[in-house]
């Protein structure tokens, strides 16, 4: 079940994201150019853990290192990235054409499992993810499902 607090958090937060860049693109650049619009993440999300304490991140690039200090996470992740692969591959899950570990999802439970240890992966509860720009509902991805069993 998606809890209504998680879904109102989700949907202020991308709210302030695009408050935020909106300020961000009222200055110019250095060589008089506003910054364009498309530096805006795809998707946010809300999850809680054990505690109920509410992270909330964005969909971003992937750095390798970012999931060492969360093995469960990254042993999980692993299982979708073809032989010999690292996170931040494209997927070999079929239909999903996208980059293991740059969703939300996993960013927001990285940061949850960081902030509280005995979390697993089954007691993480998400939010739909969002589109920042619109504040629509999206699907969640092939591999976000694979991961986590509490996403629907």
């Amino acid at each position: 079940m998606i809890h209504p607090i998680l879904e109102r958090s989700c949907a202020y937060y991308c709210g302030e994201l695009r408050n935020t860049h909106k300020k961000q693109r009222r200055y110019l650049n250095h060589d008089g150019k506003a910054k364009p619009f498309w530096d805006l993440p795809k998707c946010a999300v809300a999850c809680c853990g054990l505690q109920n304490k509410i992270y909330k991140d964005f969909s971003k690039p992937v750095r390798t290192d970012t999931y060492d200090r969360v093995p469960i996470l990254k042993s999980e992740l692993l299982k979708y990235v073809p032989p010999k692969g690292k996170i931040g591959d494209i997927t070999i899950l079929p239909k999903c054409g996208n980059q293991v570990g740059r969703c939300a999802e996993p960013h927001a439970a990285k940061r949850c499992m960081i902030d509280e240890p005995h979390t697993t992966i089954q007691d993480l509860c998400f939010s739909a993810a969002r589109d920042i720009t619109t504040g629509e509902p999206m699907a969640p991805c092939a591999i976000c499902i694979a991961v986590f069993p509490t996403i629907k």
